[in-house]
């Protein structure tokens, strides 16, 4: 310490001023680890919350689309059978 007073004697009066410092720096450090690991922490559980949402989404747009598909297979079948009744009634106008 006696070294870091000699060679920083225009910001350090005397080896007191450094421990001060020293302590003030820990104490920023520790204080900023802390906020490191909530961030992480909320961070975390961010992202778990999102891949839940996108689990939910893409389970829905699923469901969505074998909805279309049942619907497009009912379109498909009621084609068919509206085709039938035109031919049918073709044929009957036709006798």
């Amino acid at each position: 310490m006696q070294r870091v007073k000699e060679q920083n004697s225009d910001e350090y009066a005397d080896i007191k001023k450094i421990l001060e410092r020293y302590e003030t720096l820990e104490a920023s450090q520790q204080k900023l680890k802390t906020e490191q690991a909530q961030m992480e922490q909320e961070l975390l559980a961010r992202q778990k919350k999102v891949s839940m949402y996108e689990n939910e989404m893409n389970t829905h747009i699923m469901q969505l689309n074998n909805d279309i598909g049942h619907k497009k297979q009912e379109q498909d079948e009621i084609m068919i059978k509206l085709t039938k009744l035109k031919a049918d009634e073709q044929d009957s106008s036709l006798t």
